[in-house]
């Protein structure tokens, strides 16, 4: 069974960011799995 989300993350200025925050948050709204893949 395949689960996705997209998520569009707001823009922001040039340089580093750590987007982990706005990633957790998408994925806490999917059921829980053992085994899995995230491409970001």
């Amino acid at each position: 069974m395949w689960q996705q989300v997209e998520l569009q993350l707001p823009a922001v200025r040039r340089g580093f960011h750590l987007i982990t925050d706005q990633i957790e948050a998408a994925l806490s709204k999917m059921p829980t799995v053992s085994v899995g893949l995230l491409h970001v």
